[in-house]
C-alpha cells in the first residue's frame, strides 16, 4: 500500500508555510500527498479588489502545490477567520469527506494551541474526524507551526518533537 499523505489547513499559504519542506520530501521518496484546504482566506482583511486578491490567492494555490506534485487540491470556502461561527460539525464533515475518498493513513496539520482560531478549530475537527473507529484509515497525525500566529500562543508555545533530517 502506497504511503498517502493529506495535508489540512485552514488558509491558502498555510500549507506552503507549515509544511511543504517536509512534504516536497516525502513526494520525492515516494508518497502521494493531497491537500485540503478549508476556508477562503481573504474576507476578513481589509484589501481593495477583494474578488481580484481571491483569484489571485486560488491560482497560487493550485501552482504552489502542482509545483512540489501534490496529486489534487480539495477546496472549501469558510469565512476567514470565523471559523467559530460555522458549526464544527460541518467542518468535520468536510475533512471527512475527502479522507474517506483518498484515505490517508498521515496527516498534516495546525497544532493545537495557535492563536488563529480557525487554526485551533482546523487541528479540533482534524481530530475528531480520524478519531478511532472501525477501518479509519489515518495512523500519524503531525502539527505544524505558522510563523506569525503560531508562536504568539505563550506561554503554549510550539515544541515540535519530530524532526526530519
Amino acid at each position: 500500500m502506497k504511503n498517502k499523505i493529506l495535508i489540512i489547513a485552514a488558509h491558502p499559504d498555510d500549507e506552503v508555510l507549515g509544511c511543504f519542506g517536509t512534504i516536497a520530501r516525502l513526494i520525492k521518496e515516494g508518497y502521494e500527498a493531497y491537500t485540503l484546504i478549508l476556508g477562503e482566506g481573504k474576507t476578513s482583511r481589509n484589501e481593495n479588489n477583494l474578488e481580484e486578491q481571491k483569484n489571485i490567492l486560488e491560482n497560487e494555490l493550485i501552482m504552489a502545490n502542482n509545483t512540489i506534485g501534490i496529486k489534487k487540491v480539495f477546496r472549501e470556502y469558510f469565512s476567514d477567520n470565523s471559523f467559530d461561527d460555522t458549526n464544527l460539525l460541518k467542518i468535520v464533515k468536510a475533512i471527512e469527506n475527502v479522507k474517506n475518498e483518498i484515505k490517508p493513513n498521515i496527516i498534516f496539520t495546525h497544532y493545537e494551541n495557535d492563536l488563529n482560531i480557525d487554526h485551533q478549530i482546523t487541528y479540533k475537527a482534524v481530530i475528531t474526524a480520524t478519531r478511532s473507529l472501525t477501518n479509519e484509515s489515518v495512523k500519524e497525525i503531525y502539527s505544524f507551526e505558522i510563523l506569525s500566529s503560531t508562536e504568539w500562543s505563550y506561554p503554549l508555545s510550539f515544541q515540535p518533537n519530530v524532526f526530519l533530517m
